[in-house]
């Protein structure tokens, strides 16, 4: 699950995500062969991986997930919690703080929230 559109030093949430979007993507594998997962590197990187009938995936705003068994939930490639979580996107939760010289030149700057 992902709030832009990369995680995990590359991969792509979905093709079309967006950090300004005011969604959250999101993706379940649900595979009974391990091995498939080699053969779908390429597509997390391009974030074609939802064309692929073992990748199930939604855009939301509000979503619960529940499994028959704890599971564990990870976002932007961190595990964060364990089935059942509910989660909700809060517009506009946080302010971002950064002199106006970095802002223009689109380098990295350290988060701030209120």
């Amino acid at each position: 699950m992902g709030n832009g559109r990369l995680y995990a030093g590359g991969n792509v949430v979905e093709q079309t995500a967006a950090i300004d979007d005011s969604a959250r993507d999101l993706y379940s594998l649900e595979m009974r062969n391990l091995w498939k997962l080699a053969l779908m590197v390429r597509a997390f990187r391009t974030g074609t991986h939802g064309a692929w009938k073992e990748v199930r995936t939604a855009r939301c705003v509000e979503f619960d997930i529940e499994t028959r068994r704890p599971m564990p939930i990870t976002t932007h490639g961190e595990i964060v919690t364990s089935t059942p979580a509910h989660f909700k996107v809060l517009p506009d939760a946080i302010t971002v703080l950064a002199p106006a010289a970095v802002a223009r030149q689109g380098m990295a700057v350290p988060l701030f929230h209120r």
